[in-house]
């Protein structure tokens, strides 16, 4: 009779050797974790109204501070390790050995988990204090990462023959080759996969932390009624709408309006927005985040329109809102305008089965949309709009017949495409 033995066997450390380059198991599942985190956690952020572009930028700090703090960990309560005869190792460049302290080889081992944890929160901190973040919801978006980072990373102990626990002979038992047996159980060669339950069991952490974070995201919902506001940046002014939401009815109101002249429009000769329009603006917005929060808004959807888009310094604006006021600006496209005006309309009016045509005179630009109740057919958005005219065409001259005829005669070349 044959009878067939299972059990578990990693096929080795290295994944690819090329002569010049070895790549090992270990550090290929690192780079995919931290993929994968770095995945994850954008759509976190997403969720939680966080710019996801953060979470790139703050990675590298957080993969230093982390290795750094790792290695101090390990360094610090391993010491012996590291002093008398052993202060110093042996390390190869340019086909020359050279001495260099031995707690600085990182390649040699010696990390800690808990070190790397620690040195994280602090790079995790200074950068919520920088960027004007709040640290619990940032933290929220990156624990699944490091957690189910932290479950691919167990199998780099598989293909290094670690991380086992004591003699076996379950059917998922792990071999290890006897020199990485411990001394009392050299003549054993099946022992607990311990990698794997720890795996798994980070797994499981993974899912339930984001049952929770999507639950956090339902809680709102689980509401009758609740307060959401939208503001409008456009090139003229700055609006602030608040509207209260019936869950169960599927309806809104309309609670509270508020407008600034913001005039975002007027750019210096570069195009670039000026530092007087967008201290304007920062008060405007400062004033609706504090309405929003003493009247306890649940979210607040922001778009900035054709004169941030156009401005080279557009994006610069939109971080500085950010930073002073934690708002976090959308910079839409014209047609993504033209979609939201036909929208806005439809909401508003009835049509019944006709079609119809909606023109928003803007202060950057126009949009033209020809719909009917069931679809938008035609979205377009030219350069044309009150403050841009005015700039460009009557700053300081008065307006005659002559320079009359010719403004109309722009307008109507602007928007035969459209038309």
């Amino acid at each position: 009779m044959l009878i067939l033995q299972a059990f578990i066997q990693s096929p080795g450390e290295t994944f690819l050797n090329l002569g010049f380059i070895t790549i090992r198991w270990y550090g290929l599942l690192i780079s995919v974790s931290v993929l994968i985190g770095l995945f994850v956690s954008k759509k976190l952020a997403k969720a939680r109204n966080i710019n996801p572009e953060y979470i790139s930028e703050i990675l590298p700090s957080l993969i230093i501070s982390s290795i750094i703090g790792a290695r101090a960990y390990y360094v610090i309560f391993e010491w012996r390790q590291y002093s008398g005869d052993n202060f110093f190792t042996s390390y190869e460049i340019l086909n020359n050995m050279i001495q260099i302290p031995s707690f600085l080889a990182v390649w040699e081992g010696g990390i800690a988990i808990h070190g790397g944890l620690i040195g994280g929160l602090i790079s995790i901190i200074y950068f919520c204090k920088s960027k004007k973040i709040n640290l619990k919801t940032f933290i929220d978006i990156l624990i699944p990462s490091i957690i189910l980072g932290q479950s691919i990373g167990r199998w780099g102990n598989f293909f290094n023959n670690e991380a086992f626990g004591v003699p076996t002979n379950l059917p998922w038992k792990l071999f290890i080759p006897i020199q990485n047996r411990p001394l009392q159980f050299l003549n054993y060669e099946f022992f607990h996969p311990t990698f794997l339950y720890e795996s798994l069991w980070n797994i499981l952490i993974f899912i339930l932390l984001i049952i929770i974070f999507n639950k956090q995201d339902l809680r709102i919902f689980q509401e009758k009624q609740i307060l959401v506001a939208s503001i409008d940046i456009g090139t003229n002014s700055t609006h602030l709408l608040v509207a209260e939401i019936n869950l169960e009815l599927k309806s809104f109101a309309i609670k509270f309006t508020d407008k600034s002249t913001t005039r975002l429009g007027e750019r210096d000769e570069e195009g670039n927005l000026t530092e007087v329009s967008i201290q304007r603006a920062l008060v405007t917005l400062k004033r609706f985040k504090e309405y929003c929060k003493s009247n306890e808004v649940k979210q607040i959807v922001t778009a900035a329109t054709s004169a941030v888009r156009e401005a080279p310094n557009g994006q610069d604006f939109i971080k500085r809102v950010l930073d002073e006021t934690d708002i976090q600006i959308e910079m839409i496209s014209g047609s993504e305008e033209a979609r939201l005006i036909y929208l806005g309309v439809l909401s508003g009016m009835a049509f019944e089965d006709q079609s119809f045509v909606i023109i928003d005179i803007g202060g950057g630009s126009t949009e033209l949309i020809l719909a009917d109740k069931k679809d938008a057919i035609a979205l377009t958005s030219s350069r044309i709009g009150a403050v841009r005219l005015k700039n460009d065409f009557l700053n300081k001259e008065s307006i005659n017949s002559e320079r009359s005829t010719f403004l109309t005669t722009f307008i109507k070349g602007s928007l035969e495409p459209s038309v």
